[in-house]
């Protein structure tokens, strides 16, 4: 998708309930790097890493296949945090935004954040229809751009090296070719706080 191709992963077995690593790749997100870790709810009992070869480059790949006693209980949880600066930054994300195995309490946390920002604007009308319309596009207004940077306010900066946002939050996808016509126009009236953060986002970009 978006033309985009793997240039190079890692993989690290950390203990027996976590797992971290990177993905490099080059597309529409340039030079992109991509920095993971991940917890399991319950140890595994074995994992099968392997090498392939990826396309386009002479890097080689790695690859983990990860095997779960499910005599018990079947329930795994799995939680993820990425990072754009590194590993480090991933674990921290983790540790800040998910330290515990509870997916209905982030389930609940997530459902409440977005009716929070759904309710930014009210409308009233008696055809469930247009409703779901209209709510269905500000989702949609809402989804970037994307908040781009560690809990700490650490992130990768356009030259390659990793930067910290001192009093506001980095933000990314910006699509601005068709966004400036309506979207950034709203954002500024529904959300102004975040628009602030948007724009310091823009010029440090330009710097």
């Amino acid at each position: 998708m978006n033309w985009d191709a793997t240039k190079a992963t890692g993989i690290e077995l950390v203990d027996s309930v976590t797992v971290a690593g990177y993905r490099y790749s080059d597309g529409w997100a340039r030079d992109q790097k991509v920095y993971f870790y991940t917890r399991f709810s319950r140890p595994y009992t074995d994992v099968v890493k392997d090498t392939i070869s990826i396309p386009g480059s002479d890097e080689i790949g790695l690859t983990a296949t990860f095997a779960f006693d499910n005599s018990g209980d079947n329930q795994l949880i799995v939680t993820t945090a990425i990072s754009g600066t590194d590993v480090e930054g991933a674990r921290a994300n983790l540790l800040a935004e998910a330290p515990h195995n509870d997916f209905d309490t982030y389930c609940k946390q997530a459902r409440d954040m977005w009716n929070s920002e759904l309710s930014r604007i009210k409308v009233k009308s008696e055809d469930e229809d247009n409703l779901t319309v209209f709510y269905t596009a500000l989702y949609h207004a809402m989804l970037a751009p994307t908040l781009y940077c560690d809990a700490d306010g650490a992130y990768r900066g356009a030259d390659g090296k990793n930067h910290k946002a001192d009093g506001w939050r980095n933000y990314s996808t910006f699509s601005t070719w068709d966004t400036y016509r309506a979207a950034h126009p709203l954002y500024t009236i529904i959300d102004p706080d975040r628009v602030s953060d948007m724009v310091n986002s823009c010029l440090s970009f330009y710097d």
